[in-house]
């Protein structure tokens, strides 16, 4: 069964509905965790029930991160995409009846306030339609965390099912939705989508110096040369 084209049948169907009556549901068409982002063009109106549909779909399509928001959607209760929508519906309305509610949800919902430096860099961050970027001090407080007994992996290994699990999420193959080439996920993700030379809007690819290594005459740049050339190159004396 070919869950691409079903997944973009969904997609097209909603977006040519001129009026869409009811409760409704955002959904990003390329997931962000896969390079979407948060864009008109990227953005559809959906039925609770067909974008419990569209999440099933993606997790059949890419696998991995896709599986879990499956599973988060599902709330761990196996519910049935009619169920879903059911849940959500009802949850809406007791929202839309009971203002208190409503307002109390919210403020639980509101994050921490936010320091002036966090602010400066999330502002500095979005310019050109760019995404949140990370700063430098919040990488390294995010390595400090996570070194030694700090991550939740340390001392622990994965189990014989957990590593099969890994190894087939792996193998799955996805298709890039502008030039339709079919791959591995890690390669897919880094020249395709996004990245994709036929995409609309292609993400500037950075450019490398040439340079040529000394003990062989090979002219070239990036990481390949990096790794076979110059102190690692095998003619090198």
């Amino acid at each position: 069964m070919n869950y691409q084209n079903i997944y973009i049948r969904l997609i097209e169907h909603a977006k040519q509905r001129t009026v869409q009556t009811g409760y409704v549901e955002k959904h990003h068409i390329l997931p962000r965790s896969l390079g979407g982002k948060d864009e008109i063009e990227n953005m559809v109106s959906l039925t609770a029930r067909e974008h419990f549909i569209a999440h099933l779909l993606l997790a059949k399509i890419y696998g991995g991160k896709m599986i879990y928001a499956v599973f988060m959607m599902s709330t761990r209760k196996g519910y049935t995409n009619r169920d879903y929508e059911n849940l959500r519906i009802e949850f809406g309305k007791q929202v839309s009846a009971n203002k208190e509610r409503g307002l109390k949800i919210s403020r639980k919902l509101t994050g921490i306030p936010k320091t002036e430096e966090h602010k400066n860099e999330w502002k500095n961050s979005r310019t050109n339609g760019g995404g949140w970027v990370v700063s430098e001090k919040r990488k390294l407080e995010l390595s400090d965390n996570m070194t030694g007994k700090g991550n939740p992996m340390w001392g622990k290994t994965h189990s014989l099912e957990a590593r099969k699990i890994i190894s087939d999420a792996n193998k799955q193959k996805i298709i890039c939705p502008h030039c339709n080439k079919e791959g591995g996920i890690a390669i897919m993700k880094r020249w395709h989508f996004e990245n994709c030379k036929r995409s609309p809007n292609p993400i500037p690819r950075k450019k490398y110096i040439k340079k040529i290594c000394t003990h062989c005459g090979k002219e070239g740049a990036g990481a390949q040369m990096t790794a076979n050339h110059f102190d690692n190159c095998k003619n090198k004396s």
